[in-house]
């Protein structure tokens, strides 16, 4: 799966980042269905969160049981993918 070029308005928005636990994620709409699927990615290339979102929403993501690591937030579909990297620190 390549990756597309994406308007700048269409991209991920990942905060705060890096987390002590709760990320949000602001979805963009442009490009994109209505349902789509998160993916959250330790640096191993391992699923360690999905979860169903739609688009132009904003979702949080509890990631308070993960260790302290730097996480891929990716956002497939079939036009193109978007990845977003963020660092959970923890207090």
């Amino acid at each position: 799966t390549s990756v597309g070029s994406v308007p700048e308005m269409a991209r991920l928005r990942v905060f705060p980042n890096p987390s002590e636990g709760t990320v949000f994620v602001d979805i963009p709409s442009v490009g994109y269905s209505d349902i789509l699927t998160l993916d959250v990615r330790d640096m191993l290339g391992r699923l360690v969160h999905t979860q169903r979102v739609a688009a132009g929403t904003r979702v949080s993501i509890a990631m308070h049981e993960l260790p302290r690591a730097l996480y891929s937030i990716s956002l497939p579909s079939a036009a193109h993918t978007m990845h977003l990297r963020a660092t959970l620190l923890l207090k």
